[in-house]
């Protein structure tokens, strides 16, 4: 195939990924396979929170990041999730959200500075870890709109997340 300029041994310097050999991509995705399965299994030991630190096994892992499957790092991710989950109960909030849109309510009234404000107010300071709650999946608090109907399943706090970020996206 076209060679440009560079190193052949690791694959660079080649025009289009056709021009590679098929030897050479087989080699390298075994090898990415091997790196993966070796991950994964330590992953769950190595303390990630020193990936700065030249020594560690963290270190290694963040450089070669790239090179780990989505699969692998889904995985991890997961755990972590699954990890910083608060087995007691959640929050229950009943919010205001009034008649105007997200742009135009005034400061105090945003329904984030009524969540900030109950987060603030409860005597046992809630986490804001994920929990599941009523069968709707993850959520760090559950929602009631004054003067709406609904039971929050997921939706009315998603659809408070969807408030709370337009209010901080607001001009002004």
């Amino acid at each position: 195939g076209k060679e440009a300029s560079g190193n052949w041994a690791n694959c660079t310097g080649y025009w289009r990924l056709g021009d590679i050999p098929q030897a050479a991509l087989r080699a390298r995705f075994a090898i990415l396979k091997a790196l993966n399965k070796l991950a994964a299994s330590a992953l769950p030991l190595v303390n990630l929170s020193l990936y700065r630190r030249k020594d560690t096994l963290a270190y290694l892992l963040a450089r070669c990041k790239g090179r780990l499957f989505p699969s692998t790092k889904d995985a991890l991710f997961v755990k972590s999730l699954d990890l910083t989950k608060d087995p007691g109960e959640i929050p229950e909030f009943t919010m205001n959200r009034g008649t105007s849109v997200a742009e135009q309510r005034k400061r105090d009234k945003t329904v984030f500075m009524q969540v900030l404000r109950l987060l603030n107010s409860d005597a046992r300071k809630p986490t804001l870890r994920a929990v599941d709650k009523r069968g709707s999946g993850k959520q760090s608090w559950v929602t009631t709109f004054q003067g709406e109907g609904g039971s929050d399943l997921g939706g009315l706090f998603r659809d408070s997340l969807r408030e709370i970020c337009a209010e901080l996206q607001a001009p002004g």
